[in-house]
This record gives structure tokens, sequence and C-alpha cells, in this order.
């Protein structure tokens, strides 16, 4: 497995803060191991925990307050409140032990309590379960509430909405609105016809900073401006720096 060891300072993340990467990841000052595709598209702001041995990939223009991340995908323009949960290792429920040990003997190193040799052979002979941390993955242009849980390998459709302490369990639908526990569907934010247009146009493989000639408080008149501005070679497709989790490692080092 390819983990990459990653321990940013204090002073480096200002710089490249200052350089206009605007990359704000205060989560890696300390020392984590994050699987070697993940990757950080500027600008984007990352206050949240992130779970060590795990991969991420964050869009740019996403924000993430002081919520708790592991294993997911998140793409352009997310909002995610504080005290989220996304990605919670899950447990086997049709096995001996719901207990994490079997798959992961090496767990707060109680396997070094053991006599030799059978503290190594626990070590490495695991019982795998693949189903432990699935990867997650919230679209973009999504809206995450204050403490929602968001189960592990679940996807959440473009321009969707996670109410306040909703328990997703389920696929979210791209532009619905969803709440409670389990989380159900309590509407769509807009018509089909608009929803379709929108899931077409892909807005945000753009600079949203471009579109501001666009009446973006109308929705219908913003989708007919931006399409407009697209098709006469107005704008152009928006292409962020993007960090590696190896580019991060050399920085900090």
């Amino acid at each position: 497995m390819r983990f990459v060891n990653i321990k940013l300072t204090r002073e480096s993340i200002q710089k490249l803060h200052e350089d206009s990467v605007n990359l704000k990841i205060a989560a890696l000052r300390a020392p984590i191991n994050l699987w070697h595709s993940s990757s950080f598209e500027s600008p984007c702001a990352a206050h949240a925990a992130i779970d060590d041995y795990c991969r991420i990939n964050i869009g740019a223009f996403s924000s993430i307050a002081v919520a708790r991340i592991g294993n997911v995908k998140i793409g352009r323009y997310a909002s995610i409140a504080d005290e989220v949960r996304i990605g919670a290792n899950e447990h086997p429920t049709d096995r001996l032990t719901i207990s994490r040990i079997p798959h992961v003997p090496t767990m707060h190193n109680w396997n070094k309590t053991l006599p030799e040799p059978q503290a190594t052979h626990v070590e490495k002979n695991p019982f795998a379960y693949t189903e432990a941390c699935k990867i997650t993955e919230i679209g973009n242009d999504v809206w995450i509430g204050y403490r929602a849980y968001i189960k592990a390998g679940v996807k959440i459709g473009d321009g969707a909405v996670v109410a306040a302490h909703a328990v997703v369990t389920k696929d979210v639908a791209p532009y619905s609105v969803v709440a409670g526990t389990p989380a159900k569907t309590i509407r769509m934010r807009f018509p089909q016809n608009i929803i379709d247009d929108l899931l077409e146009l892909q807005w945000w493989r753009y600079s949203v900073y471009d579109m501001f000639t666009a009446p973006l408080d109308n929705i219908e008149k913003s989708i007919e401006k931006i399409r407009e501005m697209i098709n006469l070679g107005q704008i152009d497709p928006y292409i962020g720096r993007t960090y590696t989790a190896q580019e991060l490692a050399e920085i900090g080092d």
C-alpha cells in the first residue's frame, strides 16, 4: 500500500496561502499518512480533522469547517459545516465479533501485549474486511449542515443539500434536500427541467468569479447567461493548482 507521510509546519501552510495557492489545511500540521492519490485543488479550505491512513480528494472552492473526514472525494464548491462526520469505519455484524481487532490487529498496538511469536503472527494474518471504509463521494456544490453523519460509501449528488443532524445511509440524488434519521428526501431544490439544465451545464467546471456578469440571484436567467458565455468562449474552464500528497510531504520536509 502506498501511503505518504505528511507534516506541514505552520510556516509552510502560511507560505502556501501567501503564494496565492490559498490552501487552508490546518489538519495536516500533525503527522498524517494519506494515500498517494490524495489531492487538494486550490483554492480550498479544510479545517477538518482528517483520518490517518485514508484517501482525501478536495476540489477547488470547497470549504470544510471543523468536521471529521476520511476516505472521501469532495467536488468543487462544497460547503461542509462544523461537526460533520464523513467516512467513519464500519464494523462487521456477521462475524464472531464486531470489534476491529481481527481486521486491524495492530490497532492501539494491543498486539504488542502478546508474547512472541504470537504478536507477529496476528499482525501478519489479519482477517480482511473490505467493507470497513469505502470511498464516500460528495458531488459539486453540495451543502452539508451542522452535525450531519454521512455513512462511508454513499454518493451525494451534485447540488444536494443535507440538513443539520441528518444521518445519511443511502445515496442522495442531485439537487435533492434530505433530512432526518435516516435521511429522506423532503423536496427538490428546483423543478426537474432546471435540474436537467444544471447537470448538463456543469457550471462548476468554471470559476464562479467569472460569472458575476450573470444574474446569479435568478436561476433561470443564470443558466441562460452562463450557457451563452460558454458558447461564445467568454469564459474558460477553471484549472486550479492541485497538490498531491507527495508534493505536500516534500513541502513539509
